[in-house]
């Protein structure tokens, strides 16, 4: 796959769970045929319905896996296991990583144990919460200080953060505001560390990857189009302002190499407003390695693969209601 010659073109860009496809209302009339539409955080996205997709969510500030049919008995061995693992790993000073384990519903668990083994600032937090219904279990983990206050305020996070999350059905894009994570949802508009990374292998396309990343921030970078560096055998095919739901970005097209060796990458990027869940940072790219154009390739040749570079960049969009 093609991964990181775009590194020495594009100074500073900023830079896995399977998303469900979902078919929307919106952008019906002019999505593609066999192609479907993902929630992805407060956004949305087609892409072909054979699309692999693999993503990390972080809301709240905490990273978010989540695991499909599950039972009771394996959820509560999971925790189980979780905590033994701890419970035996030893600190520098002799005493066990683990800290606390505690509940804060039947099907809502906490093991808090040290960040490191030699650090004492620093406590992880790993939850475990799980729908019966469904068979969903969602782990989170993050971090916190150290102290009884800092533990008491994050116990009182947790509990509100585990009431705004339901689990999302497939082909369910909710209307209510929030964030889709896999299989689920956190509900709520309040500002707050959100991040979302996803990777798409189009269906049998084996020369081509796509990535699309977002997140909250403060502080945007400077436009793409100040950052670019050319020179080292990168050719700037296409460059150009390019507003996507509102959302005025830069894109660039590039390639590398030559003939049947020609690598090609499309990027889109907007900096982000700060401190906004409706505007965050967003950058959508394709990569397409060597033969990826051409007889017995992903793609015909690169009018083909711009038409669909341009159908996936156009259909992204905010979720209605979203925010």
């Amino acid at each position: 796959m093609v991964r990181g010659f775009m590194a020495t073109f594009l100074a500073g860009l900023a830079s896995a769970a399977l998303i469900l496809p979902a078919d929307a209302a919106a952008g019906e009339a002019t999505r593609p045929a066999g192609w479907s539409t993902h929630c992805v955080g407060r956004f949305l996205i087609d892409l072909p319905r054979d699309a692999k997709t693999r993503a990390s969510f972080t809301s709240g500030g905490a990273r978010i896996s989540t695991m499909a049919g599950v039972n009771a008995a394996r959820f509560r061995a999971q925790v189980g296991a979780r905590e033994s693992e701890l419970r035996s790993a030893r600190r520098n000073d002799g005493g066990s990583m683990l800290v606390e384990r505690y509940a804060l519903t039947p099907s809502h668990e906490v093991l808090v144990s040290w960040s490191s083994p030699a650090g004492r600032r620093v406590y992880r937090y790993e939850e475990f919460q799980y729908f019966p219904d469904s068979g969903a279990l969602f782990r989170f983990e993050s971090e916190g200080n150290a102290n009884a206050s800092s533990m008491e305020q994050a116990r009182a996070a947790q509990k509100r953060f585990g009431a705004a999350v339901r689990t999302r059905g497939a082909g369910e894009i909710p209307r209510d505001a929030g964030f889709c994570i896999e299989d689920g949802f956190v509900a709520g508009s309040q500002l707050n560390r959100e991040e979302v990374e996803v990777g798409i292998l189009p269906g049998r396309m084996s020369h081509t990857r796509i990535d699309l990343t977002g997140f909250v921030t403060r502080n945007p970078e400077p436009p793409l189009s100040r950052r670019i560096h050319k020179g080292g055998g990168v050719r700037v095919i296409s460059q150009k302002h390019r507003e996507i739901d509102g959302m005025p970005g830069d894109e660039v097209v590039i390639a590398e190499g030559n003939g049947r060796s020609t690598r090609h990458e499309f990027v889109w990027e907007f900096p982000g407003t700060p401190d906004s869940l409706a505007a965050p940072f967003l950058k959508l790219s394709m990569s397409l390695e060597a033969g990826a154009l051409g007889e017995g390739g992903d793609f015909p040749d690169l009018a083909a693969a711009t038409q669909f570079w341009n159908d996936m960049l156009a259909s992204l969009r905010r979720r209605p209601g979203a925010t």
